[in-house]
């Protein structure tokens, strides 16, 4: 790879692939070549130095979920049973992750609770991390649940005042 030849872009993109690795802020674009290729051989080198686990998930860095609860009056209910269920558990997706974060649990429960949701309904997981961050989103903006997170990583629901 050498970044002499690369573009503004595409400098951008390395930049932003090692910055994740060291856990530093990433660039939308340049000023101009010359620091770009200064900060690009710069952070890259740093990057080197720094073994990552092949194959590890990266921990979605400053993920947190902390969402303010608004009053029980904003509280709504999950719509009712599937009628295609492949198992006997009829339950939404949504209902299901309600009775999972009243007790807490981590984004990995989420995400193993999509999967185990769509194998009960027959079907392949596609693009379970997006889809598991959006529920949990969702328990705030749509059925209006407060959200915090503990510093082992456990979200909860918050559905009262203390």
């Amino acid at each position: 790879m050498d970044l002499n030849v690369m573009t503004g872009s595409e400098l951008a993109v390395e930049y932003n692939r090692a910055a994740g690795i060291l856990g530093r802020d990433q660039v939308k674009r340049f000023g101009d070549k010359k620091s770009a290729l200064r900060r690009t051989k710069d952070i890259v080198q740093a990057a080197k130095h720094i073994k990552r686990k092949p194959g590890g998930k990266r921990k979605l860095r400053g993920m947190r979920f902390v969402f303010p609860f608004d009053g029980a009056d904003q509280i709504r209910k999950c719509r009712g049973s599937l009628a295609n269920s492949k198992s006997n558990d009829t339950r939404t997706l949504r209902q299901r992750s309600v009775d999972l974060l009243r007790t807490g649990a981590t984004f990995e429960k989420v995400e193993q609770l999509v999967t185990k949701f769509d194998a009960d309904r027959g079907k392949k997981s596609k693009f379970v991390e997006r889809r598991a961050y959006e529920l949990i989103r969702l328990m705030h903006y749509y059925l209006g649940y407060g959200l915090r997170q503990d510093e082992k990583g456990r979200i909860f629901l918050v559905s009262s005042k203390r």
